[in-house]
This record gives structure tokens, C-alpha cells and sequence, in this order.
């Protein structure tokens, strides 16, 4: 396939979703980015989608899952989340921007769920257990790094340091 050098995109924003492409297979990457090639979005991402909106629903509105896929599967995820009536409604699906250091490319990001005592929640569904993050990886995870360096700057420190978690169905 050929591509038009005249049609490319500029390189001026992104994600951790897109960082963490970039490092895994920067031709698909550039593919999708800069030649703008559109790609399909599978069912997984799509069910993963319905369950980050039954999670968001639950947090800000107190609406309880639904008897679909996605809200069975977001229901195994409640027992990890607060009482919505305890949760500041800002705190959940918290965007954010941020630079990469250098350039011109602006960042942006969204938080699932900033808990009290400085806690970065990301929801996570997995097709299976092996694709889970384990504790260790957040360290040098793109996405673990930059939400907790946003709710480290942006919150104060008197409850201890900021912890990232992912909080995963299957």
C-alpha cells in the first residue's frame, strides 16, 4: 500500500493508549496516526466500553448494572468501588492534559476513578487472566505512570503517596 505523502496526519497528540502502541509496534502506530489508516475496533474494546459506561453510571448516578454482558460484568467489579454517595462525581472519568517534555505534542488521558488517599483506579476488562498487568508492571507502565504523576500534582500529599491500580474483570 501506498501512501500520499500529502495526506499525512501532523503529530500532535496523544494518549498512554497510543504511547503504549507506539512501543509495542510503532509501524501499526504510525499507520493509524500519522497515514491515518482507520482500523476496526474489536468486540473486546467494545464490551470493554459498555463496562467502563456501567461503572461511570454506578459512580456518579448510583444506577446499578444492568442484566447485560457489560453489567454483569462491571457488577463483579462493585465490590471494589466506593458507595457512589461517597464519591465526588469530578473524581470519576477525571480527564486530564499533559505535554510531552520537548515538543510540541500535547497529551490527554482519562482517569476511571481517583479514590480517597490519593488512588488512581483504571477499570480493566481481559478476555483472559494472562493479559492482566501484574503489580510489578504498573511501575513502568506508561498509563500507571502518568495518571499517578497527574494525581500526584494536582492533589495534596498529606495522606501518604499516590498508588495506581488496575481494577480488572474477566
Amino acid at each position: 500500500m501506498q501512501v500520499d505523502p500529502s495526506k499525512l496526519k501532523p503529530f500532535v497528540r496523544t494518549s498512554a493508549s497510543q504511547i503504549t502502541t507506539a512501543n509495542r509496534c510503532g509501524l501499526r502506530w504510525w499507520w493509524q496516526k500519522i497515514a491515518g489508516i482507520p482500523y476496526t475496533v474489536g468486540a473486546g474494546a467494545i464490551l470493554g466500553s459498555a463496562v467502563h459506561k456501567q461503572l461511570e453510571d454506578y459512580l456518579k448516578k448510583g444506577t446499578a448494572p444492568d442484566g447485560t454482558k457489560a453489567g454483569r460484568i462491571a457488577t463483579v467489579l462493585i465490590p471494589l468501588l466506593p458507595d457512589p454517595k461517597t464519591v465526588d462525581a469530578a473524581h470519576v472519568e477525571r480527564r486530564f492534559g499533559f505535554k510531552v517534555s520537548g515538543t510540541e505534542i500535547q497529551g490527554i488521558g482519562y482517569i476511571d476513578l481517583i479514590r480517597p488517599g490519593l488512588e488512581a483506579v483504571d477499570h480493566k476488562t481481559r478476555s483472559d487472566a494472562r493479559w492482566i498487568v501484574q503489580p510489578d508492571q504498573l511501575k513502568t507502565d506508561i498509563q500507571s505512570i502518568l495518571y499517578s504523576s497527574h494525581v500526584a500534582g494536582r492533589y495534596d500529599f498529606t495522606d501518604g503517596p499516590v498508588t495506581f491500580a488496575h481494577y480488572n474483570a474477566l
